[in-house]
C-alpha cells in the first residue's frame, strides 16, 4: 500500500510541478533554440527533469530515514547531486566535455566506495565472466557510459521518459522478488516522476528533460542493480544482477556502443556533435517523433518482459538471445530506412 500511495501522490506532483516548471521556464526564456543538429523546430522550455530529480532524491531520502534502517544510498545521493548539478549548468551554460567526464567519474566512484563493484556477469546458464581485480574499474565505466549514453539517446520527444519509466517498472518488479526494499522504493519513485514528466513530453513536447533529467536517469538506473547487490542478504543473484541491468537499458546501451564504433571506423572525430544514433538516422529518413519513440516503447517492453520471465521462471539465455535478435532487426531497419528518400514534408 506505501508503494502505491507514493507511486500516486510522486505521479501527481511530478505532473504539477512540470507543468509549473514550464511556465517558469518560459518566462524567463530557459529554451532549447533549434540548431542544425536538433529534431524539434521551435523554441522549447529544458530542464524539466530536474523535477525528476529533486522528487526522487528527496523521497527516498524520507523514506530511509523514516524506516529505521540508516541511511544506504550515501554515495547515489552525493553522486545523483553532482552529476545533476554539472549537467544543469551545462543546460544553461556550456560546459567543456573534459569537466562533464571528470565529475561523472567522481560520482561513479562514489558509488562503487559506497555500495562496492560488480562481482561479474551471468550471461548464460553456468557461463560466467569474473571480473576478478577489474570489477571496480569496469564498474565505474559502467555508471560513465550510461550516464553519458542516456544523455545522447535524449534526441527526441517521449523517447528518454519513456525509456526510464519502463526501466524504472521493471526494476520495481524485479526488486520487489529479490525483496529488495529501499531498490523499489527507489525504483517506484522513478516511474512515477519520470511518467508525471513524460505527460508534458510526450510527442509533441511542451517541454525537454534537458542533461540535468537524462544524466541523472542514467546514473541512477546503472546504479541500481549495485546498490540492489549490496543491500540484499542473497548472494544468489549477485552476477545476475549486472545483466538485468544491462537488460532495462538494452537498446539505450546497444545503440550507443554501436554509434561509437561506427563514428570510429568512419574516421569521424569522437568527441564533436553528431545526429548518428540510430533513433535519429529513422527521424532523418522521415519517420515522426511519435513513430521513433513507440518503437522503441515496444523494443524495451519486449527485453523487460523477457528478462521478467527469466527472473520468475529460473531460466537464463533468454535475455541474451532476443536483446541480440531484435536489436539486430532494428539496426537493419534503419539501414533500410536511410537509404530509401524520406517522404516530401515528413515531421522531425
Amino acid at each position: 500500500m506505501i508503494y502505491l500511495a507514493t507511486f500516486i501522490g510522486l505521479f501527481l506532483i511530478s505532473w504539477l510541478l512540470v507543468g509549473v516548471f514550464r511556465k517558469w521556464s518560459e518566462g524567463r526564456a530557459i529554451l532549447d533554440v533549434p540548431n542544425e543538429r536538433s529534431s524539434h523546430d521551435a523554441p522549447t522550455p529544458v530542464g524539466g527533469g530536474v523535477v525528476i530529480v529533486i522528487l526522487s532524491l528527496v523521497s527516498l531520502l524520507i523514506w530511509e530515514l523514516s524506516d529505521g534502517g540508516g541511511v544506504k544510498f550515501i554515495g547515489f545521493y552525493v553522486g545523483g547531486l553532482l552529476i545533476a548539478g554539472i549537467s544543469g549548468f551545462d543546460d544553461l551554460k556550456h560546459v567543456p566535455a573534459p569537466i562533464r567526464l571528470f565529475v561523472h567519474i567522481i560520482a561513479a566512484l562514489l558509488v562503487v566506495f559506497d555500495a562496492g563493484s560488480f562481482e561479474g556477469i551471468e550471461l548464460l546458464s553456468g557461463v560466467e565472466i569474473d571480473f576478478g581485480l577489474f570489477s571496480g574499474v569496469i564498474t565505474v565505466f559502467w555508471i560513465v557510459w550510461m550516464t553519458n549514453a542516456y544523455n545522447f539517446m535524449d534526441g527526441i520527444d517521449g523517447i528518454a521518459g519513456t525509456q526510464a519509466a519502463l526501466a524504472a517498472g521493471f526494476w520495481a518488479l524485479c526488486s520487489v522478488y529479490f525483496g529488495v526494499a529501499d531498490v523499489t522504493f527507489l525504483s517506484v519513485s522513478l516511474l512515477a516522476t519520470s511518467l508525471g514528466f513524460l505527460l508534458h513530453n510526450w510527442p509533441r513536447a511542451r517541454v525537454f528533460m534537458g542533461d540535468v533529467g537524462s544524466a541523472f536517469l542514467g546514473f541512477a538506473f546503472a546504479s541500481i542493480p549495485i546498490y540492489a547487490i549490496s543491500i540484499s542478504e542473497s548472494r544468489v543473484f549477485v552476477k545476475y544482477l549486472p545483466l538485468l541491468g544491462l537488460a532495462a537499458l538494452w537498446f539505450f546501451f546497444a545503440d550507443t556502443i554501436v554509434t561509437f564504433f561506427r563514428r570510429l571506423i568512419s574516421g569521424e572525430k569522437l568527441w564533436s556533435a553528431h545526429r548518428r544514433h540510430l533513433y535519429q538516422e529513422l527521424i532523418k529518413s522521415g519517420s515522426s517523433h511519435l513513430a521513433v519513440t513507440g518503437l522503441y516503447l515496444i523494443l524495451i517492453l519486449a527485453v523487460c518482459a523477457v528478462a521478467i520471465f527469466e527472473v520468475i521462471t529460473g531460466m537464463r539465455g533468454l535475455i541474451l538471445g532476443i536483446g541480440l535478435i531484435l536489436f539486430a532487426g532494428l539496426f537493419f531497419y534503419v539501414s533500410r530506412a536511410s537509404k530509401m528518400k524520406a517522404p516530401e514534408g515528413s515531421a522531425t
